[in-house]
């Protein structure tokens, strides 16, 4: 068992560097009126008293039975909590901090399964923790599936406050069958196992739709696990999923076993579909295993800072209005799907630093300023990439003009290889395979070195 340092977790529910919000007090809520499937009776003292429920299984229809049934499988090995009616927590005066509009904190401990059915019901607003050594199951058996968990924004003190829905700590475990889930800053702030069988999930603002985030705080955590296998993440004026690594220093090797993000199905609708963030090796150590269900960014399909694995397989399907799959480091192998794009070649556009943008492309191959720690490999063995535009467009772009730089680490790319590998017979690009050196004047790159791109065995 790892050693867990729990005064870290809640201040996670806030991801902006902002003041520290009031959580707010407990309430007091009518645990008598719990109920359930025949079954022993047992009795319960906790913080409202002493009463007698229905062994595992609890029905509640305001904010103090839901918080009294939470109580309850923290203290009798898990159970399952129905939602009956709608709960709107700002409704209960006692549960709120000094901000009227805060939302509230709801932690699940148990070390057995907790099973939560909303029956098209919504709890709102608040902030589900799923702890260390706790297993939860979040469901909605409605012919809607509407029922879930919602939180929003706050002003206090002319400060807004974006907030976070369900936040899973290191050590936990959340799956989620189905339901409908909605977060003004992230929906889901993943530091455990998550697996998201199905469902809806909504970041609005600027925010997420899940974020996997390693717990550098912590000492000796366990691996990260996120799998996507269904449901709908939308994150329009963001990222649909993120993930930040463990980190890397120099002259280290990633540790891409530390967090991994598996996608067999499901939806990812957003600015940027799927993200990285590299900050100079900060973030580096991740592997992603896509091979189904579709990812869409209005801007980019995939960005990949960050010095990672990436394997991209079987079905799934890619496409960015801008850029497909953009790549600045680590390892990129494509044996299957369809990455692509559908907007026409640019031809005096460059690469942008910092972030997705300027030239548009199906896949594009290259390092655009400082901070993207280590080698760039990319191995296209299988798979489409294409350009679907109807002028003149660019499947690949490869850029090289950064990689003589000598500097110091993470930004002394001459010690670095930059190496693009296309083969096999189930490889199909459509569109033009270009250098950025080709398309940019002025810019070839004197202290550049020459990309090695193969196609089937020859130097192209």
């Amino acid at each position: 068992m790892k050693v867990s340092q729990k005064a870290v977790s809640l201040l996670l529910a806030c991801m902006l560097a902002i003041p520290a919000m009031g959580m707010p007090a407990a309430a007091t809520g009518g645990g008598e009126k719990n109920s359930g499937p025949t079954a022993e009776l047992q009795t319960f003292s906790g913080e409202y008293g002493s009463f007698e429920l229905k062994a595992k299984t609890h029905e509640v229809k305001d904010s103090g039975e839901l918080k009294t049934a939470i109580e309850a499988v923290n203290q009798s090995s898990g159970g399952k909590i129905i939602i009956a009616a709608d709960i709107d927590f700002r409704e209960d005066e006692e549960a709120q901090s000094p901000a009227s509009d805060q939302y509230t904190a709801l932690e699940i401990s148990a070390t057995d399964p907790v099973t939560i059915d909303f029956q098209g019901h919504t709890v709102e607003p608040v902030l589900l923790s799923v702890q260390d050594g706790a297993e939860v199951i979040l469901d909605d058996s409605s012919s809607g599936k509407t029922g879930g968990l919602k939180n929003g924004t706050y002003t206090n003190d002319q400060t807004n406050y974006y907030a976070n829905t369900i936040q899973v700590e290191n050590g936990g475990t959340l799956t989620i069958e189905d339901g409908t889930y909605t977060g003004s800053n992230t929906v889901v702030y993943n530091q455990g196992t998550l697996t998201l069988n199905d469902g809806t999930f909504t970041g609005t603002n600027s925010g997420y739709g899940v974020r996997n985030v390693y717990p550098k705080e912590e000492t000796s955590p366990e691996p990260m696990r996120f799998t996507l296998n269904g449901g709908t993440i939308t994150a329009s004026n963001g990222y649909g999923v993120v993930l930040f690594g463990k980190g890397v220093e120099e002259n280290e090797t990633p540790d891409n076993d530390s967090l991994t993000f598996t996608m067999t199905g499901g939806k990812i609708d957003a600015v940027v579909g799927i993200g990285t963030n590299a900050s100079g090796g900060k973030n580096a150590g991740y592997t992603m295993d896509l091979s189904g269900g579709e990812v869409k960014g209005s801007d980019t399909g995939m960005y990949l800072p960050s010095n990672g694995i990436v394997n991209i397989s079987g079905g799934i399907q890619i496409y960015g209005k801008n850029q497909g799959v953009r790549v600045c480091a680590g390892e990129l192998n494509i044996s299957g799907g369809r990455i692509y794009t559908d907007t026409e070649q640019e031809k005096q556009m460059d690469i942008q630093a910092n972030g997705t943008g300027e030239i548009p492309g199906a896949l594009i191959i290259g390092k655009a300023g400082d901070g993207y720690e280590g080698d760039l490999i990319v191995n296209i063995t299988g798979g489409t990439i294409e350009n679907t535009a109807k002028g003149a467009g660019d499947a690949i772009i490869t850029s090289d003009r950064l990689m003589g730089q000598s500097n110091d680490w993470p930004n002394n790319y001459a010690d670095l290889e930059l190496r693009v590998n296309v083969s096999g017979a189930e490889t199909e690009i459509n569109g033009d395979v270009r250098s950025i050196s080709t398309i940019v004047p002025g810019k070839p790159g004197d202290d550049g070195k020459v990309t090695t791109v193969t196609s089937n065995g020859s130097q192209d």
